[in-house]
């Protein structure tokens, strides 16, 4: 059995790497394992690192430290894979999947991660991809779009990228209605 951290740099105000790497080590070390730790230089590298550890057939557990996006990567990579597991680890600054389904602190909590038992859970198929968290059409999808421009602003990122985008959209007058797959996954949760 493989377990696979798989980190963004880029997720959330600052890189990630630097506090979790020596947090994962020590997690893993405590568990007896030997995790591989793969940080991320570009966007859709993520999926292609899940697509490659999974299509090994070995069981292998792969855990998304970034945000939201990041989890989505890891999911389209392991779709289909039944060796594979997902876990999250937030890095974000959304982190929506943590939010429904637990808090910020179990998430973080590595030792959980790498004593938890994966589950299954049901994947909805669209023509964008797969997502299991959320799926948003009309002004929602209109928000979740024009975040990534708002985040290239200096200095704004998270909250702030969130609330421009929804006044942005509350205020286009283009009526135009798209649909955005804001979907992510996490197979393995901490118990």
């Amino acid at each position: 059995m493989q377990h696979i951290f798989i980190i963004n740099p880029t997720a959330g105000k600052v890189d990630a790497s630097v506090a979790l790497i020596p947090q994962i080590h020590a997690a893993a070390s405590r568990a007896g394992l030997h995790p591989t730790i793969e940080v991320t230089r570009r966007a859709g590298q993520a999926r292609d690192l899940a697509a490659q550890y999974a299509a090994g057939g070995e069981e292998v557990y792969l855990y998304a430290c970034g945000g939201d996006g990041t989890l989505n990567e890891i999911l389209q990579g392991a779709i289909d894979r039944p060796n594979a597991a997902i876990g999250c680890v937030p890095c974000g600054s959304g982190n929506d999947y943590v939010r429904n389904f637990g808090t910020q602190a179990q998430f973080l909590d590595l030792d959980a991660q790498l004593a938890a038992r994966p589950f299954a859970a049901d994947v909805i198929r669209t023509p964008q991809g797969c997502g299991i968290d959320i799926y948003a059409a009309g002004i929602d999808a209109q928000v979740a779009n024009g975040i990534p421009k708002w985040r290239r602003v200096p200095f704004c990122g998270g909250t702030t990228a969130y609330t421009l985008s929804i006044l942005e959209a509350v205020c286009s007058t283009s009526g135009t209605v798209c649909a955005s797959p804001l979907m992510t996954a996490n197979w393995r949760t901490p118990s």
